[in-house]
């Protein structure tokens, strides 16, 4: 099916200005490039590239009829020129992952699909999606590698790996969420649904009954975490232990989507009733 409109949404029309400006920075070290070609050659040889693809669960309009019936609300409310294949895979955490050199594809983890809201579901898969539409999926995968002390096929490249670029790289690994996460508030109507999910990663999925979750709440917990940070020792700790991390916290990604819907790139790019 063909869900793209040359004249409809651009990932450029959503995408966060630091994923671009950190992209465009990680692109411009010269040893990116050779990195990339090994990554690539490694991906092709992959054991967790071939397990995937035999051992995840393919869905298609005929296997999962409700979630493939999402899953083409968000290929069109993202515009997409391509379809990424998407599986479903057995875990017990709330998660989901584009990956695949190439030929990108989208892994959904079975504890996402059982327990959030369809709404969810189409922030969750929107997301990846625009991991894929804005090109993060080989950075992220040679991130992915690298932070493993490089396996075999990169140790040629090891003399060439500073602690510069790792930075550069989880620098730019964290911001790139930022961008994804407007896709996925694209792809659910709103960031609504956005933010739900972002909650239930915090803890809500598993004690729902007892404790209110609420937006405000969660808001107001930031404003303490965000005064925490104000002194030297609060930067530095703050600095040191997001460093090492590929996503940033659930937190500072939900204050970014409620500033986002208040701005009127928000109000342009976001339509609930986009595909009716």
């Amino acid at each position: 099916m063909v869900y793209y409109d040359p004249d409809g949404l651009r990932a450029s029309d959503y995408e966060h200005p630091s994923d671009r400006a950190a992209l465009a920075a990680l692109k411009s070290i010269p040893v990116v490039d050779k990195l990339l070609a090994a990554y690539l050659d490694f991906n092709i040889k992959s054991s967790m590239y071939i397990q995937t693809k035999g051992d995840g669960f393919r869905v298609t309009g005929e296997t999962y009829p409700r979630l493939y019936r999402l899953y083409e609300t968000a290929l069109r409310r993202l515009n997409m020129q391509k379809e990424p294949k998407l599986l479903l895979e057995l875990s017990y955490e709330y998660n989901a992952y584009a990956t695949g050199a190439g030929e990108p594809y989208i892994v959904l983890n079975s504890s996402s699909v059982r327990d959030a809201t369809d709404g969810e579901l189409l922030y969750l898969m929107g997301h990846e999606l625009g991991h894929i539409n804005s090109g993060h999926v080989l950075y992220h995968g040679l991130a992915r590698i690298l932070s493993n002390e490089l396996t075999g096929i990169f140790r040629g490249f090891a003399p060439l790996i500073s602690a510069g670029l790792m930075y550069s790289l989880y620098d730019w690994d964290r911001k790139s969420e930022l961008t994804a996460d407007r896709a996925g508030a694209i792809a659910a109507g709103g960031v609504e649904n956005a933010i739900k999910y972002r909650i239930r990663t915090m803890g809500q999925g598993t004690c729902s009954r007892y404790v209110n979750f609420s937006l405000e709440n969660v808001l107001s917990q930031y404003e303490d975490f965000d005064t925490s940070k104000d002194s030297v020792i609060g930067k530095l700790i703050y600095t040191v232990q997001t460093l090492p991390q590929s996503h940033p916290w659930s937190i500072t990604r939900i204050k970014a989507l409620t500033d986002w819907s208040e701005t009127e790139q928000y109000q342009t790019v976001v339509h609930p009733a986009r595909d009716a």
